[in-house]
């Protein structure tokens, strides 16, 4: 069959300048091809496409059997538009959603994305080809074919496939989700599909350095519990690991071929096991990799961190980590079921600072719904007491699937029929004592207070003055977070 897998059109301005490629598309487009599929990669949001500039492409290129897109919350109304544009054309094609969306609300799919024919929760790897299988009849000779008229549904019996949401007789099926165990056995992301060649070279202002960088995925599940994340209900609570030799061939492979010298640990989980890291950065400095790395797309854990750990990381070349803070409340962080507590916090973060360079940056969340006027506050006034070099203040998101989203459901405080309001950077629900926007007015609040400082200042002018263009996307990012 010939597949299209797509990231869809973003419309939020926040994004515009996050160019990052989208692996789990690339482990799709492994797997789909290892089953003689014919698979590509559209990344609307890196080609900076709108709706007619979509249309236009999928015209030129005629029609494919299958379209997958890759569905985040906010862009459910895009997904809807883009599928209506793909109706147009080509009316027999069959069209599916997966990934965090569909993983979190589960049945209710079809509700938000109604002309889509299947969804995916949880893996796709596992499922994904044997629906394939299943339509494969379906589409055999059709290239020469009329393609008006209605689709046909999959006649054999989809009970079986892992993680598939489906419809029949009138009824909307979902099918538990299979969570692929041998992570090495699905291969590397697609580098071809994901045009990697390309992808580096777009130049983006990232972290510390302004410089181009590439994921690293070492692991799969998150074995934590947080009221505001669904990470468990796409990769499973259980954690799984690539083997160290798989992700060295990663960098190597991408670094080699590509010159990519930037990368950036990706999972949830990847200081869970410390072995695993100081393996990992020994064998990094055993083959004298010339490489930088981050670890700021995810947090590491206050509690999985130790001198040793952090002194490798630094030597094979980490040079900024993320840590969770999420609340300067401790009342906030029993509610967020974060598992840590004030000192627990100041602890780790001195630690990194007295055994490394290692830049920090911190995630913080306003807005949680159970916050006051005052926890917001307490939030800033803990971001400026620590030695931290970049925070990032998130305004409160309720993902589908989390604990604290079904509780607002269920105590009617929040309105679900439109998913593209809700993103870090828009306010979702007021509080008893704050109202939205002046939960903006505490979001602008907290990075201008803490960054217009004078030692912050002197450092941020040191660093960013050597190359405008990363200034300048630094300003400019700023201005969009206070400006909404």
């Amino acid at each position: 069959m010939r597949v299209l897998l797509i990231k869809p059109i973003s419309t939020q301005k926040w994004e515009d300048d996050c160019f990052y490629p989208e692996i789990g598309l690339g482990y799709l487009a492994t797997t789909l091809k290892k089953h003689g599929h014919q698979v590509e990669i559209l990344d609307c949001v890196r080609e900076e496409l709108d709706f007619p500039g979509f249309k236009n492409l999928i015209g030129k290129r005629g029609p494919d059997d299958f379209y997958g897109f890759k569905v985040y919350s906010m862009n459910t109304a895009n997904v809807n538009r883009q599928i209506d544009l793909i109706r147009e054309l080509y009316p027999r094609a069959v069209v599916a959603a997966g990934g965090p969306h569909p993983s979190g609300v589960g049945e209710k799919i079809f509700s938000h994305i109604p002309r889509a024919d299947y969804a995916f929760q949880g893996e796709g790897e596992p499922g994904l080809p044997k629906l394939l299988s299943e339509l494969q009849s379906q589409v055999t000779g059709r290239r020469s074919q009329d393609l008006t008229g209605n689709r046909l549904p999959a006649t054999g019996d989809l009970s079986e496939i892992p993680g598939l949401i489906y419809r029949e007789n009138g009824e909307v099926k979902a099918n538990p989700p299979a969570f692929v165990e041998d992570l090495d056995s699905l291969g590397y992301p697609d580098w071809e599909a994901l045009d990697v060649k390309n992808f580096h070279r777009k130049r983006r202002w990232v972290r510390l350095i302004g410089k181009d960088y590439f994921p690293i995925l070492t692991s799969r599940g998150c074995p934590y519990a947080c009221s505001y994340c669904a990470a468990f209900r796409i990769t499973g609570r259980k954690v799984r690991r690539h083997s160290i030799e798989y992700v060295l061939g990663w960098i190597e492979t991408l670094h080699r071929d590509y010159g990519i010298k930037y990368f950036s640990v990706s999972d949830d989980a990847f200081t869970q096991e410390r072995d695993y890291v100081i393996t990992l950065c020994r064998e990094i400095l055993a083959r004298r990799l010339e490489i930088k790395w981050d670890c700021g797309s995810n947090a590491i854990r206050f509690d999985r961190i130790d001198p040793e750990m952090l002194h490798l990381m630094e030597q094979a070349g980490c040079f900024y980590v993320t840590v969770a803070i999420e609340s300067g409340s401790e009342r906030i962080l029993k509610d967020m079921n974060r598992r840590s507590d004030l000192p627990a916090i100041r602890a780790g973060i001195e630690l990194i600072k007295r055994e490394s360079k290692m830049a920090i940056g911190a995630f913080f969340i306003l807005g949680y719904p159970t916050e006051t006027r005052e926890d917001i506050m307490r939030t800033i006034r803990l971001a400026r007491s620590l030695p931290i070099d970049a925070p990032q203040f998130f305004l409160f998101t309720p993902h589908p699937g989390t604990p604290v989203l079904e509780k607002m459901v269920a105590d009617r405080k929040i309105n679900l029929e439109n998913w593209d309001l809700y993103n870090y950077f828009r306010p979702s629900i007021p509080l008893a004592d704050v109202s939205l926007t002046g939960l903006k007015l505490y979001q602008a609040y907290a990075y201008l207070s803490f960054f217009l400082r004078p030692r912050l200042i002197g450092q941020i002018v040191i660093r960013y003055i050597r190359d405008r263009s990363d200034f300048s996307n630094l300003t400019r990012f700023l201005s969009r977070i206070i400006k909404g």
